[in-house]
């Protein structure tokens, strides 16, 4: 999709490593787990808004 690695999302670069011949299963592991990371932290962070607006979209007035 983008024309240079250097521009790339964190999921196309960890596809091309994990294409490569030249890594390990340990080191692509460690690679997904710094890109949960930011995910984790921010439901975490918002944690408090999302769950009541979930569930007060799901009840009838």
């Amino acid at each position: 999709m983008l024309p240079t690695p250097d521009n790339q999302k964190l999921s196309a670069g960890l596809t091309r490593l994990a294409e490569s011949s030249f890594v390990s299963p340990i080191q692509f592991m460690v690679g997904l787990a710094i890109a949960c990371v930011p995910m984790i932290a921010l439901l975490l962070i918002l944690q408090r808004q999302i769950l009541p607006g979930l569930s007060a979209g799901s009840l009838k007035g």
